[in-house]
């Protein structure tokens, strides 16, 4: 919108109304835009790691024992399943029909797997994002599951009384498409309260959509 005009560039706050509720978006000095997304709510934890690995096509090993595989929501229920290693990340082989019966039984419609090896030193987490039974084959920049990596990861990553939690999350490098996401999560007490995930955005393409009656 900025881009385009529809937005002021002087404008520092923006309000949007979607499906998921009324959401709050503040604009940085340098342009870019945070969004502030639904307090997290802490889901389903999925305690067979076998049945994950099969259906991303890894062995149980290579999926983190130390922390949880759990459903998280910010607005949109996402199943985050850690992994030890990047070389880890970048073997993931969905199979399909284990993923939709692990799905059907979580209620999610896309699972996020997350370790802490990057390409970039200054990423926390290096991540990728697959919904396929919802038309996304594998994402490069998936903010609302952003949010909800960013409470996970302040509840469950030994943050400490840090407040609050800034995390850089980097995604979309094995698609050929990298991006980068920042997440600021605040807490009261030890669980997480205000998310927020922004980033940088250009524009990639440009076009014209003609309606006939």
């Amino acid at each position: 919108m900025r881009e385009t005009g529809d937005l002021p560039r002087d404008q520092s706050r923006i309000r949007l109304r979607l499906q998921v509720g009324v959401l709050d978006l503040r604009v940085e000095e340098g342009g870019r835009i945070f969004m502030r997304q639904p307090p997290p709510q802490f889901g389903e934890v999925w305690d067979s790691r076998q049945d994950l690995a099969e259906c991303l096509g890894l062995d149980q090993r290579d999926i983190d024992p130390h922390l949880p595989c759990q459903v998280v929501s910010t607005g949109f229920p996402v199943l985050f399943v850690p992994l030890t290693c990047l070389e880890c990340a970048g073997k993931v082989s969905l199979q399909s029909a284990r993923l939709k019966e692990i799905f059907d039984r979580t209620g999610v419609d896309m699972i996020y797997v997350f370790t802490q090896e990057t390409l970039d030193p200054l990423s926390t987490l290096h991540v990728r994002a697959f919904a396929p039974f919802i038309g996304i084959p594998e994402d490069p920049a998936t903010g609302s599951a952003g949010g909800a990596m960013g409470a996970y990861w302040a509840r469950y990553s030994g943050a400490g009384g840090k407040v609050p939690v800034r995390i850089q999350i980097e995604q979309g490098s094995e698609m050929g498409r990298p991006s980068t996401l920042f997440v600021n999560v605040e807490r009261e007490g030890d669980r997480p309260s205000l998310v927020e995930v922004g980033g940088d955005s250009r524009l990639v393409i440009r076009g014209h959509l003609y309606l006939t009656d």
